[in-house]
């Protein structure tokens, strides 16, 4: 099973689009995960069709 490293490179709220969109606006800001936090992902997800390597144009 492969293994994806994901970390949380920055953290950003964005005022307006937060409330315009979201219905608990003001208390938006995620606290869970913090900037420099890292952790492995580790499921059984598949990549999507037409997305192997040289396919797609953000690989």
């Amino acid at each position: 099973m492969k293994q994806v490293r994901i970390t949380v490179l920055k953290k950003q709220l964005y005022q307006d689009i937060a409330e315009k969109y979201l219905t608990d606006y003001p208390h938006v800001e995620c606290g869970f995960f913090q900037e420099g936090d890292a952790f492995l992902y580790t499921g059984g997800a598949e990549m999507p069709e037409g997305s192997e390597r040289g396919t797609d144009p953000w690989t």
